[in-house]
């Protein structure tokens, strides 16, 4: 039978140089919305990994939008920033235990561990349990008044004042600039950072590569493209070893979580996760490494 086709990507909004700050933020917010929009009822209705990918970055990219037009806007926090946070905790746990199958269990798997099976009957539990939350939520009230917030919102950002009636290129470029500066300070002696402080070096790459994206239209194609594309290399590396980190977590919280009986099935399946994964971290911190400073060549050039 063949499957229903996945909802295409959305969520490009192509701004102008002439628009204003609260003009290009609308549009912004709008594409971000779609692209939530698109996957949702995919995630509802459907075990579909990939959509509860979409969806989650959809909503990853709008609290990235807000992040980087902070400092336009006359609230230093909004009132629905919570329930944004709230939804992206649901689609993280639902996706954590997707991408522990795929890099932890998938591969270790494939060698005959018998001494993983336990693990793997926890994990497809454990994951069952975060997407019948995540399907909860969606189909809840609070979700629908998340959403509605957040389009009452938006509608007035088109005629703000202040800072919302200044021209978007001159934001843009200081909200580039002032990203780029943050991550190549983190990045500088990214061999001595500890799992946690890579982490947050990743995040803070996702988010100038997000803000560059939402600015395309405003710069030279090209030179976006770059450092969009360097900052993808570099997430990528530490994106493992932030997976790596979570396995180890993860595999800890089922053993933690079963029953006695189970406990040493589990341990000795944890203790290959652990294995595996601290192989994983050692490998990519080097090629984060190499791939950071491209990167810095990349953005040092930015005006």
């Amino acid at each position: 039978m063949t499957r229903d086709p996945r909802p295409a990507r959305r969520g490009k909004a192509r701004l102008r140089k002439g628009m204003t700050t609260g003009g290009a933020c609308s549009l912004v917010i709008g594409a971000c919305m779609e692209e939530i929009a698109a996957h949702q009822a995919c995630v509802r209705d459907k075990d579909d990994a990939e959509c509860v990918h979409r969806m989650r970055v959809g909503v990853r990219r709008l609290r990235a939008a807000l992040s980087t037009f902070r400092r336009a806007l006359p609230q230093a926090r909004l009132p629905f920033e919570g329930g944004l946070r709230w939804l992206q905790d649901l689609l993280g746990s639902a996706r954590d235990w997707d991408v522990f199958r795929e890099t932890e269990i998938d591969p270790l798997a494939h060698d005959g561990a018998a001494d993983l099976r336990p693990v793997a009957h926890a994990t497809a539990a454990a994951r069952k349990a975060a997407y019948q939350r995540l399907r909860a939520a969606l189909r809840s009230q609070r979700y629908e008044k998340l959403l509605a917030d957040i389009v009452r919102w938006r509608g007035t950002l088109a005629g703000g004042t202040g800072p919302l009636r200044k021209p978007i290129r001159r934001h843009a470029s200081a909200e580039l600039r002032r990203r780029a500066k943050k991550v190549r300070k983190r990045g500088r002696r990214i061999d001595e950072l500890e799992d946690l402080q890579l982490h947050r070096l990743r995040i803070r790459a996702k988010k100038l590569r997000y803000t560059a994206e939402f600015f395309r239209s405003l710069f030279p194609a090209k030179r976006v493209d770059r450092l969009t594309g360097r900052l993808r290399k570099v997430q990528r590396a530490l994106g493992t070893v932030t997976d790596a980190r979570k396995a180890i977590q993860l595999a800890g919280e089922l053993r933690a979580q079963s029953r006695s009986r189970s406990a040493n099935g589990l341990a000795r399946g944890e203790g290959l996760v652990e294995g595996w994964a601290t192989a994983q971290k050692q490998a990519h911190r080097a090629k984060a490494e190499r791939q950071r400073q491209k990167f810095a060549q990349t953005a040092d050039r930015w005006p």
